[in-house]
């Protein structure tokens, strides 16, 4: 999986649905950090927070964020 293309669909869809201040929050994650790990650890501590939150996610963005979570835990883990 490519982390970054998936996020950046995952920040498109969130905006879609309206919610720009998360979609903005994930792409904040990947351009404020400066290694790859800190970038990983941050978008999966988004991701969380988002998946969390947010029962409003349709149902496709939040198989999106739930696989993409689970590919960084394991990337991370690893």
């Amino acid at each position: 999986m490519d982390y970054y293309n998936e996020a950046f669909g995952i920040i498109d869809a969130l905006a879609a649905e309206g919610l720009i201040t998360e979609s903005k929050a994930i792409q904040d994650a990947i351009e404020s950090c400066s290694t790859a790990t800190e970038i990983l650890m941050r978008l999966r501590w988004q991701m969380q927070q988002i998946h969390a939150a947010k029962n409003l996610l349709l149902p496709d963005t939040r198989r999106r964020i739930e696989s993409l979570i689970a590919t960084l835990d394991r990337e991370l883990s690893g």
